[in-house]
Parts: C-alpha cells; sequence; structure tokens
C-alpha cells in the first residue's frame, strides 16, 4: 500500500517574443505499508516445515549416505559481527542458516522502510528548459537551448536501530529483534545538463519547411555511477547504476 503527497508547480511563457522558459517543480513523498505480504505469509506458512529438517546441509553430496546434516548448522557470527554488519551467518550451508537469513533480508528491506520513502525516490525534482529563436540577419531561422534536469534528496538506504527480544533465536520472525529506530541515507544529488542547436527554412516559396535539430543530452558527459542502495549496517554502496552518457540526436524534418 502507498500514500503519495507533495506539490507541482510549472511555469511556462515567453520573457520576450523570441525567448521562451519553462520550468518545472515537484516535491513528492510517497510512502509504503504493508509492505512484501506474500513474501511475509510465504515464510509463515513454511518456516515450521522447514525447521524440522534445521540441521540439514543445503548441499547433499550425492556419492554419500543421504540425508546429510551440516556441522555447522549454528555457527552463528558474534553479536559484535552482527551488530557491525548485520550478518547472523558465517556460510550459509543448513537449512537454519537459511531461515535466519530470509529473516534478515526481510528486516533489512522492505521492514525497516515501513512508513519511510521508497528507495530511489527523489524528493525534489526540477527540470528548467529555455530556448531562443533568431528572426532576423544572418541567423535568422537559428535557434538555441538550455535545460537542466536535477534531482534532490534520493533515498539510497537506511540504517536501523533494534535490540533483541529476551529468549529469542535467530530463526524467530525478524531474527527475534524489535526495530528501535530508522534513519533513511540520500544518496548523491543529481544535476544533468543538456543543450540543442536547430535551423529552420522555409522553400518553394514556402510550400515546404525544413527543420534540422541537433539535442545534445548529458552535456558535459558525467559518467559518475549513480548509487542505488547501500549495506543497512556499514552504509557502504552495494549497487549501482551507470548515468547514461553523452547523446547527440540529430532530427531532420520537412514538412509541407
Amino acid at each position: 500500500d502507498s500514500e503519495s503527497r507533495g506539490v507541482e508547480l510549472e511555469v511556462v511563457g515567453r520573457i520576450t517574443q523570441r525567448w521562451s522558459v519553462s520550468a518545472n517543480y515537484s516535491k513528492n513523498e510517497t510512502v509504503k505499508s504493508n509492505i512484501a505480504r506474500e513474501y511475509r505469509a510465504y515464510i509463515a506458512h513454511w518456516k515450521p516445515y522447514w525447521l524440522k529438517y534445521k540441521d540439514l546441509s543445503i548441499p547433499q553430496n550425492t556419492t554419500q549416505p543421504r540425508p546429510q546434516s551440516a556441522v555447522s548448522s549454528v555457527d552463528w557470527r558474534t553479536p559484535t559481527e552482527i551488530a557491525n554488519t548485520g550478518d547472523f551467518t558465517v556460510n550459509t550451508d543448513s537449512v537454519n542458516e537459511a531461515i535466519a537469513d530470509a529473516e534478515s533480508a526481510f528486516f533489512d528491506n522492505p521492514y525497516v522502510f515501513q512508513g519511510k520513502r521508497n528507495v530511489g525516490d527523489p524528493l525534489h525534482s526540477v527540470n528548467i528548459r529555455t530556448r531562443y529563436d533568431f528572426a532576423s540577419g544572418w541567423a535568422k531561422g537559428l535557434s538555441i537551448g538550455a535545460g537542466t534536469r536535477m534531482r534532490w534528496e534520493r533515498v539510497a538506504g537506511a540504517r536501523s536501530e533494534y535490540t533483541f527480544n529476551p529468549g529469542s533465536s535467530y530463526t524467530d520472525v525478524l531474527n527475534g529483534r524489535t526495530l528501535t529506530t530508522v534513519t533513511t541515507v540520500n544518496a548523491k544529488d543529481q544535476n544533468v545538463y543538456d543543450a540543442q542547436i536547430g535551423y529552420s527554412r522555409n522553400l518553394l516559396k514556402n510550400k515546404i519547411k525544413w527543420n534540422i535539430q541537433l539535442n545534445v543530452n548529458n552535456l558535459t558527459d558525467q559518467r559518475e555511477l549513480i548509487v542505488n542502495n547501500l549495506h543497512p549496517r556499514t552504509l557502504t554502496p552495494l549497487t549501482y547504476r551507470y548515468q547514461d552518457p553523452r547523446q547527440f540526436i540529430l532530427t531532420n524534418t520537412v514538412s509541407f
């Protein structure tokens, strides 16, 4: 379930007869609740069955008698390591450890984002474009333009603080943890710049209109990687995506 609230403003007009400007600003805060209900229900339904075989080794050697138990089925990390890394298992080679990992994954994302903004969503977005058309002299028919796209306060992850319930097990719901505080962390702001140049001319006594335009997106060729999400404990980047490189788009149009 999601609930959105925000504001959007747009201004489009001409500063002079030949100079046009458009500006758009939006603030959007979308929060989600009841996240991954099917995933939670699936774990709750099957966990009693899985726990019947919790000491089984996940890899089974076909050349040896089966079933085979995992020696390290309860080989958990120390409380200090868990607090620093959020990782409960040393090696996930047993059903028991796989259950703990599944609960940990659910806790880190999406559980801690209940009531928070989504990862990847910017809070503020701004788009500005301007264009000037020359109407006389040697530059008649020429047009130039520029623009920028800005995205601010985009959520990249969250740092959570929690306590363990007395007598709980790491295979309990949420690993037996009670969430105390969640602090979302924003990625670096993004500013991308574009430019355009065009030329139009009437031909054959205005029977044909010819227009050619070159658009350059990401004019400065920003190649900085964009962080998608962060580690829930160390806040180090986990995954990235590439910024679209500089693009040249040439459009040639004939109208009659």
